[in-house]
């Protein structure tokens, strides 16, 4: 049999590809942020932009702490569903 004539079987992996990428995407997009503001942090030299150094010292934290609670409620959503059924 040739390849051509062979049943194409990833065909639905394609699109599964595609829709987890799709949802994906804006956590990366954030952990992509993540990542260029600690590069920021650790490129600035001390006492050169030492309150810009603490802003986005606050923005990492904060994001941290707002990536946390929406995985615990999204979690704790997740829990309840299943509880429901």
């Amino acid at each position: 049999m040739t390849l051509a004539a062979s049943p194409h079987t990833g065909i639905g992996a394609a699109k599964r590809w595609t829709t987890s990428f799709r949802l994906a995407a804006p956590w990366l997009s954030i952990a992509a942020v993540f990542g260029m503001l600690i590069a920021f942090l650790t490129l600035t030299p001390n006492g050169v932009a030492e309150p810009v150094q603490t802003l986005a010292g606050w923005l990492v934290g904060g994001g941290v702490a707002a990536l946390a609670v929406i995985t615990v409620v999204t979690g704790m959503e997740r829990l309840l569903d299943c509880e429901a059924d």
